[in-house]
């Protein structure tokens, strides 16, 4: 239970931090 929430957590963090950095390489490339 907790490890599935902690790889819940981990894939959704890494989904936001991809959206975010993508975000900023399109406004730095603009």
């Amino acid at each position: 239970m907790i490890r599935n929430a902690w790889r819940f957590h981990f894939g959704l963090n890494l989904v936001f931090t991809a959206q975010y950095s993508s975000s900023v390489f399109a406004l730095l490339t603009r």
